[in-house]
């Protein structure tokens, strides 16, 4: 079979077989594939986002380490107050407030000498209850007693009673005017039986303070590790600008920890976090999307070769399956085809018990059938014209051969003329022609002989009563037809359109081929037929000279040549009949080749 035959559906019925395996098999391949490629995609994804939510609880654990420094650092204060007469005494002079701030600042000296989180912390800012401020860091920010008291964080560390609160993340402006962003949170100062408060701390750390727990996670260099505040305010970012700025994906932060999908960008992102129950604070990581999906791309390339390997192997086997399965049919198919170009002796061989094999068997019993009404049809149309012909033979008119022979004897008595030989020649050879010869085939030529021995006879019976014209083309004269199709209409013409004629009548032949077809038309000027009486005519078996109407010349041809040929009649009262005979054009040549 050709390949460009294969994916024909309309021709081959190997190509329908072939596709429906295919897809029967590709199908549930491809399905299965790509389950599991779904499946292995989803167990890694889990796999990571598992992992990458460990690493935000592993950073979660170090960031409450750090700020539980904060809280200790801050428990300091709020444990030694006896140390800050600073905060609660009032003094009358300048000398003793002086001596309180010395004594205060030097205890927290002392207390940040051995502490390892004092480099991060950048002010601190105590306001005591007599109204002193106390400042200490390295930062020097503004700080006012009044504006310090109007803040919302000042009313809210008081109303916690000792407890810390984690104001966030904050910009604050130094002295100089420059900006610093802190992580900042405040806790009241008591007394040393932890009773009355003697005034109000606020720190200023930096957000380096949690560089260290975050240099000891190992992560790729493209994730994202953000710390966020407990209102979530970033506190850590890798991009320094988005410090201080809310969390666009806060309100996806709705469990203990997890992960979720995030676009930023354009770009995708899975992002993994951790909530710090604690601190009311969160850890996340954000991981590019394609650093997930680059390990699946060996998952995808196995997936794929696997399908691929598997659909070449499934295209050869359905390729040799189909084709033992249609080669039966092709070879009845072709047995088929020889039957239709006229090999009636063609017999399939196939003799298995299947379907084909039940075809097969059926196809030859019915060419073996169709030989054999082949033959009979033959042998009964050989009986049917040798029957035919013999009594055409038989079926001599005896009162025309009275007449004739009638006029010979009066010829003969009274005028003694030598016209008597010629008719006697005639008639000899008309009689011999319609008795002789068992083929029921003539050349024009000869049946235009015939008819001219007819026409003699029937002009010296009615002597000048009409002339006869012939018009027939060379080519005419070797075409074959059947005999006996003219000497009917010619009689027919003389007896019924110029015998009745007042005067002198004329009979027109004339012989042509037109468009593969051989057309006599045989016109007289006689007296017409009316137009109710053709059709009569031609359903008349009324029998002529050699015993042929014009009906039986019709239905002889009709069965010999098809449906299409025949006999045609054409007439106008008082004026003219057209007799038209329309025959295939066969030469001898043509004829030969047939046979």
């Amino acid at each position: 079979m050709k390949i460009e035959n294969l994916f024909n559906m309309k021709k081959s019925i190997q190509s329908r077989i072939f596709v429906a395996f295919l897809f029967a098999l590709v199908v549930p391949t491809l399905v299965i594939s790509l389950s599991s490629y779904y499946i292995s995609v989803k167990v890694l994804k889990n796999k990571v986002s598992s992992s990458y939510i460990e690493t935000a609880m592993y950073i979660g654990n170090s960031i409450e380490k750090d700020l539980f420094q904060l809280e200790q650092m801050s428990d300091y204060f709020f444990s030694n107050s006896r140390e800050y007469d600073y905060l609660s005494n009032y003094y009358g002079n300048t000398a003793e407030l002086y001596s309180g701030f010395n004594k205060m600042n030097q205890s927290v000296d002392n207390y940040f000498s051995y502490v390892q989180i004092s480099p991060y912390v950048s002010s601190i800012a105590m306001l005591g209850r007599n109204g002193n401020l106390y400042l200490y860091g390295s930062d020097s920010f503004k700080f006012e007693p009044e504006s310090m008291k109007q803040s919302a964080w000042f009313n809210q560390t008081i109303s916690l009673d000792g407890k810390i609160n984690w104001i966030g993340v904050q910009n604050l402006k130094t002295t100089t005017g420059l900006s610093k962003t802190v992580v900042s949170f405040s806790r009241v100062i008591k007394d040393s039986d932890f009773k009355k408060m003697i005034g109000v701390a606020y720190f200023a750390v930096s957000n380096d303070v949690f560089s260290n727990s975050l240099k000891k996670v190992n992560t790729n260099s493209n994730n994202q590790i953000i710390i966020l505040d407990n209102n979530g305010s970033v506190v850590v970012h890798p991009d320094t600008s988005q410090v201080h700025q809310s969390f666009k994906d806060l309100s996806k932060l709705d469990a203990e920890n997890g992960s979720f999908i995030s676009t930023e960008n354009g770009k995708r992102y899975l992002v993994a976090y951790q909530y710090l129950n604690q601190y009311g604070w969160w850890v996340v990581e954000k991981i590019p999307y394609s650093e997930l999906i680059k390990d699946n791309k060996q998952i995808i390339n196995a997936t794929l070769y696997v399908f691929l390997i598997s659909l070449i192997i499934f295209t050869f086997i359905l390729f040799f399956v189909s084709s033992a399965i249609v080669k039966p049919i092709k070879g009845l198919t072709k047995i088929m085809k020889n039957v239709k170009n006229g090999k009636l002796d063609s017999r399939s061989t196939y003799t298995r018990e299947d379907e084909i094999g039940i075809m097969s068997h059926n196809f030859n019993y019915m060419l073996d059938r169709i030989n054999m009404l082949f033959d009979t049809i033959i042998e009964e149309q050989k009986m049917k014209r040798d029957a035919e012909y013999k009594a055409l033979q038989s079926q001599i008119n005896p009162h025309f051969l009275y007449n004739t022979l009638n006029t010979i004897r009066w010829m003969a008595i009274i005028k003694k003329e030598d016209n008597i030989k010629a008719v006697v020649e005639s008639l000899g050879r008309l009689l011999k022609n319609t008795t002789s010869k068992m083929d029921p085939y003539i050349l024009v030529k000869d049946e235009l002989n015939n008819l001219k021995d007819y026409v003699f006879i029937q002009m010296l019976r009615y002597k000048d009563k009409f002339e006869i014209i012939y018009e027939v083309e060379e080519e005419c004269l070797d075409c074959q037809c059947i005999k006996f199709i003219l000497q009917p209409i010619i009689e027919n013409a003389i007896f019924h359109g110029i015998e009745p004629k007042e005067g002198r009548g004329t009979i027109w032949i004339k012989a042509e081929i037109h468009n593969n077809e051989l057309i006599f038309t045989i016109k007289d000027n006689g007296v017409g037929i009316p137009s109710h009486k053709i059709k009569d005519l031609l359903s008349d078996d009324k029998k002529r000279f050699n015993g042929i109407g014009i009906k039986n010349i019709n239905d002889r041809i009709k069965l010999e040549y098809g449906q299409q040929y025949g006999v045609q009649i054409e007439s106008r009262e008082n004026e003219y009949t057209i007799y038209k005979v329309i025959l295939p054009s066969i030469t001898l040549k043509d004829e030969t080749t047939q046979n």
